[in-house]
């Protein structure tokens, strides 16, 4: 015995065979496949595919199918290059009072992928740019 819930069920039924009686080609049209798909959300997969006399694996296909997102493209990373300054690095410290505590984490990138990661005291910043204009300075 059927519900009046199933009503949704018995019109894409009725579509079907609406299709099927008229049809001109043996492929099921896109939008009747939507519908099919659109009732598994309520009904079994079995149950469908009984109904509407369709082949449970390709109303599976269709159902996975449907859930793939269509995303749009991501856009390709952009990278700005810095020019090098003349001297290579130029370190702008605050103007008030270093304490000893205060460090310092910088991190440095050569175009050929080595990487230097500095912790110094702010105290030793004057050695920064010896030690950064070597690393930059010895690509091999």
């Amino acid at each position: 015995m059927r519900s009046a819930s199933d009503a949704d069920l018995v019109r894409i039924r009725n579509a079907f065979d609406s299709w099927r009686s008229s049809r001109s080609s043996r492929s099921i049209p896109d939008h009747l496949w939507l519908k099919a798909v659109s009732l598994l959300d309520r009904y079994s997969l079995a149950r469908v595919s009984r109904e509407l006399r369709l082949n449970s694996a390709r109303l599976r296909q269709r159902q996975l199918s449907s859930f793939r997102p269509s995303l749009p493209p991501l856009p390709s990373p952009s990278f700005v290059e810095l020019p090098s300054p003349s001297p290579p690095l130029a370190l702008l410290l605050p103007s008030e009072a270093v304490s000893e505590s205060d460090s310092l984490r910088l991190l440095i990138e050569r175009a050929d992928g080595f990487r230097l990661t500095l912790f110094l005291p702010l105290s030793e910043s004057d050695r920064l740019t010896s030690l950064c204009s070597l690393f930059l300075g010895s690509e091999t």
